[in-house]
C-alpha cells in the first residue's frame, strides 16, 4: 500500500455530500442535507472507533481514508474524529511540521485562537500552492469548516490559516512524496512518454478523438492523473467496462 492508495481513495469521495437524515448514506448526492450524517461516521461507529454520527465530519474522513487504504492504519495515523486531538497525536509522535510540507501530509487548518479547528490530506505541490481533498467542506475559496461536502481546495503555501502537517508513517514501499521541480514542470507530448499506469487511459482519449494532436499531447501529470482516478472510479461504479468503454 502507497501514499497514492490513500489519495485514490479520498479522490473517489469528492462529491459527496452530507445527508439530512441517517438514510441513503452511501449514495454520493441523495438525501442531501446540514444534519452531519454521513457514511464515514457510520463506518467509523462500525470499526470501534466511536459514534459521531451527526457531528462535524472533517476528521473522520481523514481517518475513514487513512482505514480504508491502509488496513491497519493505526500504524500510519491515528483513529481521530476531533481535530485538536488529531493534531496532537501527531506532535506526541514526533510527526509534525509546520514547513515543507509533503504529498500524504494530514493538513490542519487554525481558528483565531490557534486552535485546529479543520483538516484535509494533501494531494499535490507545486511551487506556490498546497492541493488537498477535504470532508466537511465547500468548493468556495479559504477554509470552510462546516460545508458538508468532500472537495478539492488549493491554498498558497504561506496562507495564514495554516496550523501545519502531520507526518503519517507510511510503509517503507510507499511512493517519494517530495515533489521536484523537475516533476512539477513534466510534459507529455507523446503515448510513448506518459507513465506506464496512464498510459491505457491517454490512449483511449486519443483513440477517441478527444486530443488534438497525438503527436503533440501536451499533457501534465496532473492532468494523467485525474484522467486515471476518474477512469477507476467510474469503473468502480459500474459505468466503464475494463476497457473504459460505456457499459450504459
Amino acid at each position: 500500500m502507497s501514499v497514492q492508495d490513500l489519495i485514490d481513495v479520498a479522490q473517489n469521495e469528492v462529491g459527496y455530500l452530507e445527508k439530512e437524515t441517517n438514510s441513503q448514506l452511501d449514495s454520493k448526492t441523495a438525501n442531501a442535507g446540514d444534519k452531519n450524517y454521513t457514511k464515514y461516521a457510520r463506518d467509523y461507529a462500525a470499526w470501534g472507533f466511536g459514534n459521531y454520527q451527526g457531528q462535524p465530519w472533517c476528521d473522520v474522513f481523514v481517518s475513514w481514508c487513512f482505514k480504508e487504504a491502509f488496513d491497519d492504519d493505526a500504524l500510519v495515523a491515528s483513529h481521530d474524529a476531533y481535530c485538536p486531538y488529531h493534531a496532537l497525536w501527531f506532535k506526541n509522535q514526533g510527526r509534525w511540521c509546520t514547513a515543507n510540507p509533503q504529498i500524504g501530509d494530514v493538513i490542519f487548518f487554525k481558528d483565531s485562537s490557534g486552535a485546529a479547528v479543520h483538516t484535509g490530506i494533501i494531494y499535490n505541490i507545486d511551487k506556490s500552492k498546497i492541493y488537498t481533498i477535504e470532508g466537511n467542506t465547500s468548493s468556495a475559496p479559504g477554509v470552510v469548516a462546516n460545508g458538508g461536502c468532500v472537495a478539492q481546495k488549493s491554498y498558497m503555501l504561506n496562507y495564514s490559516s495554516i496550523l501545519g502537517f502531520g507526518r503519517p508513517n507510511y510503509p517503507v514501499e510507499s511512493i517519494n512524496t517530495e515533489t521536484t521541480d523537475e516533476e512539477i514542470e513534466m510534459r507529455y507530448n507523446t503515448i510513448a512518454e506518459v507513465p506506464a499506469y496512464a498510459q491505457f487511459s491517454v490512449q483511449k482519449r486519443i483513440d477517441a478523438g478527444a486530443l488534438a494532436d497525438p503527436q503533440n499531447l501536451d499533457l501534465s501529470d496532473d492532468m494523467i492523473r485525474d484522467w486515471v482516478v476518474s477512469d477507476r472510479y467510474f469503473k468502480k461504479i459500474g459505468l466503464l467496462d475494463d476497457n473504459l468503454n460505456l457499459k450504459i
